[in-house]
């Protein structure tokens, strides 16, 4: 066995307990003076939502009305809503408080489904936090060598991203912005709105209504997610290189010579062992243990395998490329060695290619200590180029991500500069080097009003980055299951974020949208468990001598043996006198198709409106002279300001040296 192999945890802590569970060890290890743990909540199953009941005002009402109504007409049933969960808030998880003094209670549970996730960025790790809230086992296999070993990304806007992460217990970390500013190159306003354009006294209702942005580094963003994992829940340096899908019928059934899946022809013999028969300590029952659905292949020659597998590896995810792949077989009855293996063709089943929008994006942050930086975003468009700016990071956010150059009170600024190359080949020889990215922005943009210059020429090189901006068509739901028809529907292998739905970055989504796929999936995963274990449990009733029935649904979570141990030790196991049924996830392909209907119901909208938006902020449309968004301008989308928080905006803007007044909106 590799010595990354999966070795599923057998542990789960009672509502009112907590602990570290070490994912290679089958032990329970609590820390020593843990202050607060954030665990699903049982009341609502992490769903964050509770069946309403029938209150006795609405009975009452429906009692008169069907007194009103002739007798042999009958009014529908009254019906139950849901509501969010009175003990959670609505959120699906908890948090508890640990005292050193205190003692914990933990629940042995026996074959724990596992989840292999490829790619550590902010999609996968709060994947594996929400599903590890929910006590099934989950591991992050990541290519980079460590946290910091590459960048992703700089910072985004927070927005559906926000409850996201509240479902799953991490605090928000970012700054806020106030207003939003858009300019001609010269510095001629062409719009504006925001918080701050409205008189706190006379537009109170208004401002309420008038959200604030909060932006979000996604470094920082990723180890509070990762600060929030069990530990060495990431593997760092693990480079996917393919996976092996064994069958739902092999599985069951034992591979036998009409059963051999896809790339089985690859597979060593000690892999082909789908199911093994165990016997109960003490008693004579037996019964067969499935093994692991999925065997993932890393490029270093290691293998492990998994009841599941989630490629949250990207806009150019590799475990997309696999899934939507087929490879011929090397003819009857043979098999070919690994080797030999990696020399045969994939033949691609891709419906959706990558898209090359026409446009590069270069990023950077920077210590700026102008006006209109400081808790506020501004652009600036000629039709052509585009700049953004936005806050990105404080002196305290700094110092947590270990970044050196900002003081008390100071803030540092983002900018993203888009401009348009045609040719693929161009744009991705001036990416490879930031002194070109550089000496292209600064001939563009040089002459521009304050502080771009400043912004451009004041960013260091290890800041600063740029690439090529692609997307995709969105997916069919259909194909993303069947894998354009190169795998079976029952595959228990799905994508999330970019790997799924990727996106231009102009609307502000691809972060925010992974998070919501993430909460989302960990819900369906666990569905999908809790009903396999009331089944397992069903099917082993006689096996236990206890009866199932007289316990309802909670029995699947409940009927296991009981330790108590005090906080700051570790103690090794017993093996259950219960003991599940074989398949972890029985039934998962079934709550993958509706997650995967969902996703892309829900992301398909987003992926259009970002391409959209790509186009009409390097056309002369976003120049129009609207107090809205850039976009909304160009489509002619106006938005209603005030004429005072036009005053308000040019007063601003004359106290800091940027006195031409705005073009006069058309106002609805």
């Amino acid at each position: 066995m590799s010595e990354h192999q999966l070795k599923k945890p057998r542990m789960e802590c009672d509502q009112n307990a907590s602990f570290a569970l070490d994912p290679t060890q089958d032990h329970i290890s609590i820390p020593a003076g843990a202050q607060e743990t954030t665990t699903m909540c049982t009341a609502c199953s992490g769903e964050g939502k509770v069946m309403g009941r029938i209150t006795k005002r609405a009975r009452a009402a429906n009692r008169q009305a069907q007194q009103r109504k002739d007798s042999d007409t009958k009014l529908p049933p009254l019906e139950r809503t849901m509501q969010p969960c009175g003990e959670c808030n609505g959120r699906g998880v908890r948090r508890m408080r640990i005292l050193e003094s205190s003692t914990t209670t933990t629940r042995v549970l026996f074959n724990t489904p596992t989840v292999a996730i490829i790619g550590g960025g902010i999609g996968g790790l709060a994947l594996a936090l929400a599903l590890q809230q929910r006590g099934i086992h989950a591991l992050v296999y990541e290519r980079d060598g460590s946290f910091s070993e590459r960048k992703q990304g700089y910072g985004f806007t927070m927005q559906q991203g926000a409850a996201a992460l509240s479902q799953i217990g991490v605090d928000l970390c970012g700054i806020v912005s106030t207003s939003h500013f858009s300019f001609s190159p010269q510095g001629v306003l062409v719009g504006c709105y925001g918080h701050d354009m409205y008189d706190q006294r006379t537009n109170t209702k208004v401002r309420k209504r008038c959200k604030h942005n909060m932006h979000v580094p996604r470094q920082l963003l990723r180890l509070r997610l990762l600060r929030a994992l069990l530990p060495d829940t990431v593997r760092w340096g693990m480079t996917y290189d393919y996976h092996i899908d064994m069958g739902d019928d092999a599985r069951t059934a034992g591979l036998g010579a009409n059963t051999l899946p896809q790339h089985a022809d690859s597979v060593p013999e000690d892999s082909l062992e789908c199911s093994k028969t165990v016997s109960t300590p003490g008693t004579s029952a037996t019964f067969t243990v499935a093994t692991p659905a999925i065997d993932v292949r890393f490029k270093d020659g290691t293998s492990v395998k998994c009841d599941m597998l989630v490629g949250a590896d990207g806009i150019f995810s590799a475990v997309r490329a696999c899934k939507m792949s087929t490879r011929p077989s090397v003819g009857p009855g043979t098999r070919a060695d690994d080797a030999g293996e990696t020399k045969r063709p994939w033949v691609s089943t891709e419906p959706c290619s990558l898209n090359y929008v026409g446009l590069v994006v270069v990023l950077g942050y920077t210590r700026c200590d102008h006006p209109l930086v400081s808790r506020r975003i501004f652009q600036t468009l000629d039709g052509e180029t585009r700049i953004y700016a936005m806050p990105f990071a404080d002196h305290a956010m700094s110092e947590e991500l270990g970044l050196a150059g900002l003081s008390p009170g100071e803030e540092s600024t983002m900018w993203q500069l888009s401009f348009s190359v045609s040719d693929i080949d161009a744009a991705r020889m001036l990416c490879k080097s930031p002194d070109l990215l550089r000496a292209e922005a600064l001939r563009r943009c040089a002459t521009w009003h304050a502080p771009i210059p400043q912004l451009l020429a004041s960013t260091e090189d290890f800041a600063m980055s740029g690439y090529p901006v692609f997307d995709r068509d969105p997916l069919d739901a259909d194909d993303l299951r069947t894998g354009g028809g190169s795998t079976r529907s029952t595959s228990p292998v799905t994508l999330i974020g970019d790997a799924a739905h990727p996106m231009t970055p102009f609307k502000g989504q691809g972060a925010n949208q992974a998070l919501v796929d993430a909460v989302d999936l960990s819900r369906h995963v666990y569905r999908c468990w809790k009903s396999a274990l009331h089944e397992s449990c069903l099917q082993n009733s006689k096996q236990r001598g206890s009866t199932v029935q007289q316990h309802g649904n909670d029995v699947p979570l409940r009927a296991t043996p009981v330790k108590t141990v005090s906080v700051g030790t570790t103690i090794e196991h017993e093996t259950p006198a219960v003991i599940r049924s074989p398949t972890a996830l029985h039934g998962i392909s079934a709550h993958l198709a509706r997650f995967e209907r969902d996703m892309l119901s829900r992301s398909a909208v987003k992926v259009l409106q970002s391409r959209e938006n790509a186009g009409v902020l390097h056309s002369a449309r976003a120049l129009s002279s609207e107090n809205c968004t850039r976009a909304a301008a160009a489509l002619d989308q106006t938005g209603s300001v005030p004429d005072e928080s036009i005053d308000r905006a040019t007063q601003f803007l004359n106290a800091i040296g940027l006195s031409q007044p705005i073009d006069e909106p058309r106002m609805h």
